[in-house]
């Protein structure tokens, strides 16, 4: 459940409880998966949608690098760019309708992300080359046995799919 640190060598503890479905003191968020999933390390987390794991991830994040991150991959959003006003996780995380982004501009932020070298806008080069890693194996996972399965199923045996699902409040404008 701790993924490697490629600076040091040495394992990232997180602090995070495990999903556990509904919600608790610690996380007031419900999973989708109401069983819940145990303990996950990202790239199952984001395989799974788990909303338990990203909203105590969101919680550990300060509104300040949540925007950065944002802005770094080409997402406009509706909050103040200083970070100076609080963000909450579930906005963070999208379970609220608080941060409006663009489908399009998420695609592509998504396409990049999967496509391209890291950057330094998103920290150091190992960093960056660890998080790429934690993404795509987690967008395959996706496909292979989380939330975009089905999608994988429907693809001839030689092609291959990273997929991810999620849910988001609709609105107007």
């Amino acid at each position: 459940d701790k993924p490697a640190d490629p600076r040091t060598s040495r394992e990232v503890k997180l602090e995070l409880q495990p999903c556990v479905g509904r919600a608790t003191p610690q996380c007031p968020v419900e999973c989708w998966y109401k069983p819940g999933h145990g303990n996950l390390e990202m790239s199952r987390a984001l395989a799974v949608s788990c909303n338990q794991y990203f909203y105590q991830l969101a919680k550990q994040t300060s509104p300040g690098a949540f925007l950065r991150i944002l802005t770094a991959q080409g997402l406009s959003t509706n909050s103040d760019p200083s970070g100076a006003e609080p963000i909450l996780p579930e906005t963070m995380m999208g379970l609220d309708s608080n941060l409006k982004l663009v489908p399009s501009q998420v695609l592509k932020a998504y396409g990049a992300l999967v496509s391209e070298p890291p950057s330094a806008e998103m920290g150091s080069a190992a960093t960056s080359a660890f998080a790429h890693t934690i993404l795509l194996n987690g967008l395959r996972l996706g496909a292979l046995e989380g939330t975009s399965g089905l999608a994988q199923q429907a693809l001839p045996p030689n092609q291959y799919l990273l997929g991810k699902t999620g849910t988001s409040p609709a609105f107007q404008g």
